[in-house]
């Protein structure tokens, strides 16, 4: 009889409608295609006009589902171990702010952005007023088993900009 209760709770479970949050909006779809594991192959820049070529794994899970992704990457980076975090929120129907933290450097950058129809765009500034140094982040889905997650950095008020990283994510599972 406990086992016949057990196994009709799990039933009546299964059934239940998802949690629908208020802060899941319009973006909800777009950053579902990001879950799940990835196998990554990533150019890196290792100083201006050097690059070097790494392999990593990331998993991406959502933080509060329909709102917000947790990413968590390992890899190497300039021969040692690297590893990123990257949390990225819905904070609008199509509106984004992302942080990025690493082990290289050890600071968080908080961006702002968009969603649009295949990629998900984000800055973030050193001195917003000025915009002198910047670093535009974008997400380029080619499939559901394919992204590219690409970063530029400009130190001219955005004229020019210089690959730091270019990830291509792989689904793994």
């Amino acid at each position: 009889m406990r086992l016949f209760f057990i196994c009709s709770l799990a039933l009546l479970t299964l059934n239940l409608p998802a949690q629908k949050l208020p802060c899941a909006k319009a973006g909800s779809q777009t950053l579902s295609l990001m879950t799940g594991e990835w196998n990554i192959t990533a150019t890196d820049r290792t100083s201006p006009g050097n690059y070097e070529e790494n392999k990593g794994k990331s998993t991406i899970t959502w933080g509060i589902s329909g709102c917000s992704l947790h990413e968590v990457y390992q890899g190497i980076f300039k021969s040692h171990d690297y590893a990123v975090e990257y949390v990225t929120y819905l904070s609008d129907s199509l509106s984004t702010q992302r942080t990025f933290f690493d082990s290289e450097h050890s600071n968080i950058m908080v961006f702002t952005g968009e969603i649009s129809e295949k990629s998900i765009l984000n800055y973030w500034y050193r001195d917003p007023e000025k915009k002198r140094m910047q670093v535009k982040n974008e997400i380029r889905f080619i499939n559901k088993n394919s992204f590219e997650n690409i970063s530029h950095l400009s130190t001219d008020y955005g004229k020019t900009w210089q690959l730091t990283h270019k990830w291509v994510y792989y689904k793994h599972r």
